[in-house]
């Protein structure tokens, strides 16, 4: 516990912090664009954005785990001390509440209404849902 207040753990904490905010700023409004619009996004564009974003983070920032999950699974394999773990959570947390802040912050009107909405707007794969279970 004595190690949590040192330099390197504090700049761990913001690179968390910093990491988890430009991952969600970058990834989050990309499924949720209207399909009507000129810029509709294809699941290939959304997922090449998902990959340069994160190799972004990790190569810029260093060794983040930019998932609360990811870091409770380094507790469990005993990697990370469980007071560092709370502190590394408590960052991630909040970097994900700042950019979900400035998105609502500098999103169109129009776009506000379904930020954040995963669906599939597709009867026959409600179908296939209603199949398989």
């Amino acid at each position: 516990l004595w190690d949590v207040w040192s330099g390197l753990f504090l700049r761990d904490i913001f690179c968390e912090f910093l990491g988890t905010v430009l991952f969600l700023f970058i990834d989050e409004p990309l499924p949720t664009l209207d399909s009507s619009l000129a810029c509709s996004p294809d699941p290939l564009h959304v997922s090449l954005a998902f990959g340069v974003s994160l190799t972004l983070a990790s190569v810029c920032l260093g060794e983040v785990h930019l998932n609360p999950v990811v870091t409770l699974a380094l507790v469990a394999g005993l990697r990370v001390s469980p007071w560092r773990a709370v502190l590394l959570v408590g960052s991630q947390l909040l970097g994900a509440l700042s950019a979900c802040a400035l998105l609502l912050g500098i999103m169109p009107t129009a776009l506000k209404s379904n930020l954040g909405v995963n669906e599939v707007r597709c009867v026959g794969f409600y179908r296939f849902l209603l199949i398989c279970l």
